[in-house]
């Protein structure tokens, strides 16, 4: 679980460090949690989005725990794990520049 709250910190982190200066979209609503009332849809994904990598980490482990998986298993889960959670937060920085 743990390893699930760094990399989700650490994948925010770098997305929000890159320039996505090619942004000419304009903002038509107010989604900045501190600055607006935003609908609850929103700040129910805000919340999964950050303690989604976790749970699943740790889900992950429990089972593997559970099951005895061999070294090399537990490597090969919890790179895709890692790639995947780096591809979720990459994609919607990519996203909100083009989108």
């Amino acid at each position: 679980m743990t390893l699930g709250f760094l990399a989700a910190w650490f994948f925010g982190y770098v997305t929000s460090r890159i320039d996505w200066s090619t942004s000419k979209r304009l903002v038509r609503a107010c989604y900045e949690i501190d600055h607006c009332d935003v609908p609850w849809w929103v700040m129910t994904i805000f919340i999964s989005w950050f303690i989604g990598p976790a749970v699943v980490f740790g889900t992950v482990a429990f089972v593997g725990i559970g099951k005895r998986w061999s070294f090399a298993r537990w490597i090969t889960t919890f790179v895709v794990l890692l790639l995947i959670t780096g591809c979720l937060y990459f994609s919607w920085s990519a996203y909100r520049p083009l989108g």
